[in-house]
């Protein structure tokens, strides 16, 4: 009597590769610590419910507006720096008033400021800023990454177990290479203020974005979320304001498998 082999779908082949690279690439990472983003329609998308630690985060602009990303970026520091954990910011375009910070709830007595001169001290910082186990969390400005710079960073992550937030130019973002666990592009949104259920205050006073998860292992790749942030710095949560989200499909995925691995870390544009 013959014997019926079953074999694996091309899908399951392609989800138990995807399974064992993530395991490789992450093998040095602390296990089973989530940080929140600081907004739960930001956390639904991502995968455990926040990002993970020992990894790093890139937050591409559109129209040359880092003021939302920051912000983003702050809200999710809060987190990273818990249990006496240190914040570091290098290089950033904003600014930072000490009473704004702490009404964020960041420890303004742990947090380092700095203003590297050149480009190489900009990547020398924030290297060994995200390799010391007393950092929590890395807020750094940069655009120029070549693929070598690029994985340092992510190494260096995943060595101080701490979260990594790379701001960048969505334009120019486009064009370089990138390491990132997770990436976010994102734009300001004209929400109508008249349907709003929030209080004429909130209506009035929240800046609002639509946010495209480009890159994430594991987790909801192209989902679209609109969030809102009001005068506090209080994220403003609205379920009804997630977006669908297309699924990718088998074969899209198994073609950018086969791509070689410089290819496939480049940013999605």
């Amino acid at each position: 009597m013959s014997q019926t082999l079953d074999f694996p779908k091309p899908s399951q082949i392609v989800q138990s590769l995807g399974l064992q690279i993530r395991d490789m690439e992450t093998r040095t990472r602390p296990r089973g610590i989530t940080i929140s983003s600081g907004c739960p329609a930001i956390d639904r998308v991502l995968p455990d419910g926040g990002y993970a630690s020992g990894s790093l985060v890139e937050l591409l602009a559109n129209g040359g507006q880092p003021l939302g990303s920051t912000t983003m970026a702050l809200s999710t520091a809060r987190h990273a720096c818990e249990a006496g954990k240190y914040l570091v910011l290098i290089d950033t375009p904003t600014q930072y008033y000490p009473p704004s910070l702490e009404r964020l709830g960041l420890p303004v007595d742990r947090i380092i400021g700095l203003r590297p001169k050149t480009y190489e001290d900009i990547v020398w910082s924030i290297d060994q800023s995200l390799r010391s186990s007393a950092v929590g969390c890395v807020i750094a400005s940069i655009d120029r990454l070549n693929d070598r710079t690029a994985r340092r960073f992510q190494l260096a992550a995943e060595a101080g177990g701490g979260l990594g937030i790379l701001l960048r130019d969505a334009t120019i973002a486009k064009s370089e290479p990138s390491w990132a666990d997770v990436q976010w592009s994102f734009a300001p949104y004209s929400y109508n203020r008249s349907s709003s259920q929030l209080s004429e205050m909130d209506a009035y006073s929240t800046r609002w974005f639509e946010m495209i998860l480009r890159r994430c292992h594991g987790g909801r790749s192209g989902a679209r979320v609109r969030v809102g942030m009001n005068a506090s710095g209080e994220w403003i949560d609205m379920p009804s304001m997630e977006v669908p989200y297309g699924k990718t499909s088998h074969v899209h995925l198994a073609a950018e498998l086969a791509k070689p691995t410089r290819i496939r870390r480049e940013a999605a544009g």
